[in-house]
């Protein structure tokens, strides 16, 4: 009851804010409503649809044409601003082109029919063409004749879960190359079968399933299908295949001319450095019982193994509601908050509502290890705001998601165009009703109104006013003559509290600074509102959120649990030395959770059923599963490289501080481990540590250069020439190493020091800390900044502490206060590391202007649900951590950015418990 006087009254309340402040806009002249007139496009396939709803979108004097399916195909010939899809309506598919082409004008939809691109079909009167208790097929496999048994690919005869037989192959190392069951279609092909039926079964590690089509003209054609860990059915047209770039013609593929199929493993789609396995049963081909000669749009998103095959892309694909989630239970739509679309009464029960999905997904991604660039430029390009404007209820109020929203591209193809997407089934849009209202109102949203396309925070270059925040906001003037109006900002309680007057050309976008000046001492960092508000004659805009590091944390921690369950071992992702920041992060969440019951009462809605053991459990788990796969010379796997058992000196580094900085608070039993296998570590480490004799040898054998410098430590283990990329048919030693190995792994001693309270690794940290300093080595990256900040913090030298304060202040500073934007993308979001060592550098050494306006905007930006590049954000666009644009999002939406952020909300509580910073 709480909860729903709580949402009447600000609903109310942001009601007669709205009312006010329409009153105080001037007055739109005759001339400029005349001149902006725009038309609306209105198909409907069910005939009684159109006439109701053409009345009521031309209320207004807006003008409405109603198309006939032959007039879709040329839609993007059509003079009109607003496409608008009626219920029960299916969009015919020969028109999907050019109404990319409309939407990329740019042009907006309103999509009233869930099931408008949906073009699944059933297979009809199927004949088997692959039977693997016969010999109808064939293997295509790498050669592995003078492999050991051990070492080969296996194939075993297995039943499905329907009891039919099927193959089972699996390989040692996916490495080795591709894998394909080979199916002939000669015997079965002809131009009414285009329906291929199979069942099958991927593991952790193959996911993706390769399916090829070679034609009698020797073309191949391309489809992917998502595998699970257990059987599934698929149902695929041969219309979904599409061919490579090389083929200029653009018919789609002649089901009549097909020579054979092939299933399989392609492992450029895959983390290749794995075993990896799947299972296939009987293979079927049949007619279409609908659209027989139709692309499906679960094209959409299959784009970067497309590229990777060398494959078109069917960029026309439009499908806002693929993938989408169907409520099964009768539920009710409110009013979103924060939205200003509809802010009257709604409260109606629906049977057939559908979840408006997140994000596309992005994680069909290629690159092996993660990109510098490759995730931001994906989320850059596929930007959009999303403004939710009716939200999914359940039986005790809990939102369960949106059934009705506005998206509004920023960037890419469609940038500029609008979607007004309505889930819910068997709604009543007539003029007189509220959903009819709502309707209207999205549709005048989207063709009459100056919006918010996104903010963007920032700060001036570290030597140019760093101190001052700004706000780069991005406007958008759809209509065909010049706005004026004013912006403005409020955040922390009105502590920021700034505007300005604007202008936007007609048809046009426009970026705007605020500046929102110094940050003060009593800025609310860890919990605050903020609202963006446009004002102009042609009504209000609002972008509006609260930011809560407790939430984002929670939110960030459960992304982190969600994604142990894609991974055999229950790591995070492939990359160990990142694993780990999320392990202490969890850890000390669980533990703030637990020991602070208001805040765990407070963040029940974001909780659900996670409670806090479980983020202490992830981390006990995960720093257990590592500390048993520890080589007995002390190194440890990476997560990555581990099948040519590659060892980095720095990343164990990482790995071994972060053990030994939760040992302090494990059980016994475990903490012992965890501090034997940092122990270990660095008896390894000490093996590589160019000594002046050693330095001496290096450079008689390769020259003197940086990587034989005697006071730094050496790679590690390799299978290559580092500075040749000479390949070794063996592991070997690198002895040489640059600086940076040196700053990545001093950390670690710094620990041991003090939990250890021995000369030995006293002396090692001291030997250490004085040639990093000595050797003026830079503080500019991530790993050294904070290796050096943990020297700072355990010595006791108060010459060097002064030291490398110094050297925080004039190498580190200006890496992460500085005017660049979104730099927490960097290196494969491992950027936003940085702001590790600034959370420390705030709480321990020195608070000012300049680094609580470098906080503030990553905070702002990381933990604003509302924006597209946020945490949360990004996080529902991946749903594994396995390779490419996936293992960047699980540092960002993860372990790099969730560490920091809990030492902003508990200072010192990703240090050593018990022992303070002097």
């Amino acid at each position: 009851m709480y909860l729903k006087n709580f949402f009447k009254a600000r609903i109310s309340a942001y009601f007669f804010v709205l009312i006010a402040a329409a009153a105080s806009l001037p007055a739109i002249s005759n001339e400029a409503a005349a001149k902006d007139e725009k038309t609306i496009a209105l198909y409907c396939s069910q005939a009684k649809d159109s006439k109701p709803l053409a009345d009521l979108l031309a209320q207004d004097g807006t003008d409405v044409k109603i198309l006939e399916p032959a007039e879709l195909e040329e839609i993007d010939k059509i003079d009109a601003s607003l496409l608008v899809i009626g219920p029960e309506t299916v969009f015919p598919p020969q028109a999907r082109i050019a109404l990319d082409k409309y939407l990329s004008g740019p042009n907006s939809l309103v999509l009233l029919s869930p099931g408008a691109f949906d073009y699944s079909r059933k297979s009809v009167q199927p004949v088997q063409i692959a039977d693997f208790a016969k010999k109808t097929w064939s293997l295509i496999k790498p050669d592995d004749s003078e492999l050991k048994d051990i070492d080969k690919i296996q194939q075993l005869n297995i039943k499905t879960c329907g009891n039919e037989d099927a193959v089972w192959l699996i390989t040692p190392d996916l490495a080795m190359g591709d894998i394909f069951v080979d199916i002939p279609l000669s015997r079965y092909h002809n131009r009414h079968r285009t329906v291929l039926n199979f069942q099958a079964r991927g593991d952790y590690e193959v996911d993706i399933l390769t399916l090829k089509i070679i034609d009698n003209n020797g073309d191949e054609w391309y489809r992917f299908v998502e595998l699970g860990r257990d059987w599934r059915d698929y149902t695929v047209s041969v219309f979904d295949f599409m061919p490579q770039k090389s083929r200029k013609a653009a018919a789609p593929l002649d089901p009549s001319n097909l020579k054979s199929l092939q299933i399989g493993l392609d492992v450029s789609n895959l983390w290749r450095d794995k075993p990896g396995s799947f299972a296939l049963g009987p293979v079927y081909l049949g007619r279409a019982s609908r659209f027989e000669n139709v692309a499906s749009s679960d094209l959409r998103k299959w784009k970067i193994p497309l590229e990777q095959a060398s494959a078109q892309y069917p960029q026309w694909v439009v499908s806002p509601f693929l993938d989408a989630v169907k409520f099964d239970d009768a539920a009710r739509v409110e009013p979103a908050l924060g939205q200003n679309i509809y802010n009257g009464q709604c409260d109606f029960s629906y049977t057939g509502l559908h979840e408006i999905p997140p994000y596309l997904r992005n994680d069909k991604s290629t690159t092996s290890l993660g990109t510098d660039k490759g995730l931001y430029e994906t989320l850059h390009n596929s930007n959009i705001r999303r403004i939710p404007i009716l939200n999914a209820v359940d039986n005790n109020g809990r939102i369960m998601g949106p059934a009705a929203e506005i998206r509004v591209h920023i960037e890419g193809p469609r940038k500029r165009a609008g979607f007004g997407l309505f889930g819910i089934e068997g709604a009543d849009y007539s003029a007189d009703s509220v959903m009819g209202k709502i309707l209207k109102q999205t549709c005048d949203f989207l063709l009459y109104k100056p919006k918010i396309r996104k903010i963007t925070l920032f700060t001036s270059e570290f030597d140019q006013d760093p101190e001052n925040l700004l706000c780069q906001v991005s406007l958008d003037n759809p209509l065909n003559s010049q706005v004026k109006g004013s912006l403005s900002l409020i955040a922390g309680g009105n502590q920021i509290n700034v505007s300005r007057e604007i202008e936007i050309g007609p048809d046009q976008t426009q970026e705007c600074v605020l500046e929102l000046g110094e940050i003060g001492r009593d800025f609310p960092l860890l919990d605050f509102d903020w609202k963006v508000t446009v004002k102009t004659d042609r009504g209000v805009d609002i972008l509006e959120d609260r930011v809560s590091i407790e939430k984002s944390l929670i939110k960030v921690g459960k992304n982190m649990l969600d994604l142990r369950t894609t991974h055999r071992d229950k790591r995070i992702s492939n990359h160990f030395f990142i694993d780990l920041y999320g392990a202490r992060a969890m850890l000390q969440l669980g533990k703030y959770l637990q020991q602070n019951k208001d805040a765990l009462q407070r963040n029940q809605d974001v909780l659900g059923d996670t409670r806090p053991q479980d983020f202490i459990r992830a981390a006990e788990e995960l720093s257990d599963m590592i500390c048993s796969v520890q080589d007995p010379d002390g190194s440890i796997p990476l997560g990555y490289s581990e099948m040519r058992k590659i060892r980095w000196v720095a990343d164990n580094g990482s790995v071994a501080l972060g053990l030994a900085q939760m040992a302090l608070e494990f059980e016994p039993e475990l903490a012992e481990r965890c501090m034997r296998a940092a122990k270990n570590y660095v008896d390894w480490r000490h093996t590589f540590y160019i000594s002046p004799e050693k330095s001496k040898m290096l450079q008689e054998k390769f020259g003197k250069d940086k990587w034989t410098r005697p006071g730094n430590y050496g790679f590690g283990y390799m299978t290559s020439n580092w500075d040749t990329k000479e390949q070794w048919h063996e592991r070997k030693r690198e002895e040489r190493g640059p600086d940076y190995v040196l700053g990545i792994c001093i950390g670690v001693m710094g620990a041991l020091d003090v939990l250890e309270d021995c000369p030995y690794y006293h002396d090692i940290a001291v030997r250490d800390t004085k040639h990093f300093i000595d050797g003026d080595y830079s503080t500019a990256s991530y790993f050294q900044a904070e290796g050096i900040f943990w020297m700072y913090y355990t010595l006791k030298d108060q010459g060097l502490k002064d030291a490398i304060k110094e050297r925080l202040e004039t190498s580190f500073l200006p890496s992460v206060i500085n005017g660049k934007k979104y730099q927490w993308f960097s290196h494969g979001s491992r950027g936003s590391l940085l702001w590790l060592t600034l959370a420390y550098y705030y709480n321990f050494m020195d608070d000012t202007p300049a680094v609580r306006a470098s906080l503030l905007k990553a905070i702002w930006e990381h933990c604003s649900d509302s924006l597209g590049m946020s945490m949360d954000s990004v996080a529902q666009r991946f749903s594994h951590s396995s390779h490419g644009n996936s293992v960047s999002a699980s540092k960002y939406a993860g372990s790099c950015s969730s560490i920091w952020l809990m030492e902003m909300l508990e200072p010192g509580s990703t240090l050593l418990e018990g022992f303070p910073v002097e």
